[in-house]
């Protein structure tokens, strides 16, 4: 993980810790490192909070776990997906986090939206084994992640979209947020 793909991620994510703020809803902890990991918590120190975090692999790779204290004293941790790129391991956080907000909102959850859709006409599958497939970019095969293989992962629509396409469509039935949003897209 590199500073620069670091600060994009943080800053990207704190836009959308912002715009909880704007649609009354309680926003998730800032990002904090912890033994090289980052970490997206929502509800921490309290009971049952939640986490998203990516760490790099010794490989190169990025993945990206859920943990979860729900009805336990210590976290719980499950593997989401690994990204070969840092940049998509954190648009997959930004999908999580503002999918969940359109939910509270009784907003279609991308997720939804995208489960319909099946697979993204510029993603391929590949089934690597019983238990893990290989989501990849057509267009640039170094571009891809690996994944439970069990029906098709709706978050491979992320691959081929940049940070500002993936807010364009989660902010999709927010207009009143996006009025207020302002200037606070990162640069």
């Amino acid at each position: 993980m590199n500073d620069r793909d670091t600060s994009e991620l943080i800053d990207r994510y704190n836009k959308w810790r912002t715009i909880y703020g704007y649609a009354d809803e309680l926003a998730p902890n800032e990002p904090d490192w912890e033994d090289g990991r980052l970490y997206f918590r929502s509800g921490y120190p309290n009971p049952d909070w939640s986490a998203f975090i990516v760490e790099a692999t010794e490989d190169g790779l990025y993945k990206v776990a859920h943990a979860s204290t729900e009805r336990r004293e210590y976290p719980v941790e499950s593997s989401r997906a690994i990204f070969s790129r840092f940049e998509d391991a954190g648009k997959y956080i930004i999908y999580e986090v503002a999918d969940l907000l359109r939910v509270a909102r009784q907003l279609e959850p991308l997720d939804r939206k995208w489960r319909a859709a099946g697979l993204d006409p510029r993603v391929d599958k590949v089934i690597v084994s019983e238990k893990q497939a290989k989501y990849e970019l057509r267009e640039n095969r170094s571009a891809f992640f690996l994944a439970y293989s069990g029906g098709v992962q709706p978050y491979n629509h992320i691959l081929p979209l940049s940070y500002e396409q993936l807010d364009a469509a989660l902010l999709e039935g927010f207009p009143e947020i996006t009025a207020s949003l302002g200037d606070t897209e990162p640069q």
